[in-house]
């Protein structure tokens, strides 16, 4: 059976009708993307590609289901980074760079060196889709 086969077998058993159509929605919406590794997805760019508005706490809790650590894992969450002296860009970090920023209490901005305590508020998080997830 697929990931996304089993997410829907999941979905399936999921009480709240809201919770349960809006993770079919989004599983349905990544199928065609499972090859597309390279593609990354805000929350507003799954939910364009779902049909789910962006403000919608049921949008949240589908993507938190994708992405945690479970058998039905289909993304991956990772962080671009926008540093306060930047030019807008968002450059991507690297996973242990923002595990070590949460366990150091700060990040090291990669432009300026300066330590910066309220990295949080620098970071944006993107998805990606899980190679296993495609079977590739």
């Amino acid at each position: 059976m697929s990931t996304l086969d089993q997410v829907l077998q999941l979905a399936s058993r999921i009480p709240d009708d809201s919770l349960r159509e809006s993770l079919v929605r989004l599983t349905r919406a990544l199928g065609p993307h499972l090859l597309d590794f390279d593609e990354m997805w805000t929350f507003a760019g799954l939910a364009k590609i779902s049909g789910i508005a962006q403000d919608d706490p049921v949008l949240f809790d589908a993507i938190r289901i994708l992405s945690s650590p479970s058998p039905v894992r289909v993304l991956d969450m990772h962080f671009l980074y926008y540093s306060p002296e930047g030019d807008g860009e968002g450059e991507v970090m690297e996973d242990h760079d923002i595990a070590d920023a949460y366990r150091l209490g700060y990040l090291v901005d990669p432009h300026t060196g300066a330590e910066l305590h309220d990295f949080e508020d620098h970071l944006v998080p993107y998805f990606q889709v899980r190679k296993e997830a495609s079977g590739g």
